[in-house]
């Protein structure tokens, strides 16, 4: 997106969000003669871990007790077009976590302040457009394949290592107990998270969405990473027409086999539950044809708009320390963070199942940003994702559904 049409849209979005009231929760702490930065992330609001990271970040007025921290909060759905329409409009938070998809507007419109020198980071390529190192790793969400152990006892399975075990594992837990043997994104009335989490299955069978600048939508390996998913969606052993926080619960509820999903959404399903603990969770990589997958890197970044920009980069450089790693690692737990510094203890300990997670991060490949599409990737996954909906609800062919594909995709580059 040019810079001209992210400000028509923003300026677009304005009144709207204005009427809403931005669906933004914000509390102060501070004051007594503080700068006061202003922290925009949506993970605030998160059960369960959003009060432990937002406790971890607090560490720094410790360090640091000329600086007091503003919380500002707003759902996951609203937070991208929040955090646009307020920048844009000349205001914004000091600091702000920024999802990739964000990352390429605010470059596209200039609202991010340079990083070069602030903190050392081993993603320093992922944060760097344009020869601009403009923000740091905030966490890396990685995928990974997990089960209740009961549920595939009771079904006499073993758990699968192929995806050909996972089609015959889920179809007998289906069979045998009556509940649905596997759970994954399949809408796209959730098109966008939806991409995000498909990612990792071009990757894993050794396809991918581009090569060498060029689209290559209808790749063989993409074909074959179709075909798994239709196989799976016709099989009956899937719960069709639940969308995730549905199937997400049901899988909390004992009433699930397995799943793909990233780690928080593991942790979440867990944390107070009393029907599934961590010894009932199975845990292993993605059971893929290669190693291959794909992680969300969020980052954190300095608004150009902020009066308080020394003191926000005191703030990351203080992040990217031995000290600031130490208390994100605790925060962002259970996603990795800028350099994977280890959790506490006593929090891997109730969690043993993070190290599978920590294995898959090792060899997950990109993001669900296209290499060389990243602005008008919006616009190709929706074409991908509806071609790939229209083979699962239509049963399109899908070497036939993924050319098409290819076209329309090619067209949005014209």
């Amino acid at each position: 997106m040019h810079r001209k049409s992210f400000k028509g849209v923003t300026l677009l979005l304005a009144a709207a969000v204005a009427l809403a009231g931005c669906g933004a929760d914000v509390e102060t702490d501070g004051g007594n003669g503080k700068v006061e930065l202003s922290f925009a992330n949506w993970q605030w609001l998160e059960p369960g871990r959003g009060d432990r990271l937002w406790k971890s970040m607090l560490e720094y007025e410790k360090v640091n007790p000329k600086v007091s921290f503003k919380k500002v909060s707003a759902t996951r759905a609203e937070y991208e077009k929040t955090v646009q329409t307020q920048m844009g409009a000349g205001g914004g938070p000091d600091v702000l976590i920024v999802p990739p998809a964000l990352l390429h507007q605010l470059e596209a419109a200039n609202l991010l302040v340079p990083l070069e020198g602030v903190a050392d980071d081993p993603h320093i390529e992922k944060e760097t457009l344009k020869g601009k190192r403009l923000v740091y790793t905030w966490e890396v969400v990685n995928f990974g394949f997990f089960w209740n152990k009961k549920l595939l006892a009771q079904a006499d399975v073993k758990p699968p290592t192929d995806m050909a075990g996972l089609l015959t594992a889920a179809s007998a837990i289906t069979k045998k107990t009556g509940k649905p043997g596997f759970a994954v994104r399949t809408s796209t009335a959730e098109l966008n998270p939806w991409w995000a989490d498909f990612a990792s299955w071009p990757y894993g069978f050794g396809g991918g969405w581009s090569k060498d600048g060029k689209l290559t939508i209808n790749d063989p390996k993409n074909v074959e990473a179709v075909t798994a998913l239709k196989k799976l969606y016709a099989s009956g052993a899937m719960p069709i027409g639940d969308d995730a926080s549905t199937f997400r619960s049901r899988f909390a509820n004992g009433e699930i086999g397995m799943m793909f999903d990233n780690a928080s959404v593991l942790f979440t399903i867990l944390a107070g539950n009393k029907e599934l603990t961590s010894e009932d969770i199975g845990v292993a990589t993605l059971p893929f044809p290669t190693d291959n997958s794909s992680q969300i890197t969020n980052f954190v970044g300095v608004n150009k708009n902020s009066k308080h920009q020394a003191e926000a980069m005191g703030f990351i450089k203080w992040l990217g320390s031995q000290e600031g790693q130490k208390a994100s690692a605790e925060g962002v737990f259970p996603t990795l963070n800028a350099t994977a510094a280890a959790p506490p203890d006593d929090v891997a300990a109730e969690y043993p199942w993070i190290k599978v997670y920590r294995e898959q991060a090792k060899s997950a490949l990109g993001s669900p940003f296209i290499p060389g599409f990243e602005l008008s990737t919006p616009q190709i996954s929706t074409v991908v994702m509806k071609a790939i909906e229209s083979v699962l609800v239509n049963n399109q062919d899908p070497a036939a559904a993924l050319d098409q594909a290819q076209k329309a995709a090619e067209a949005v580059q014209r």
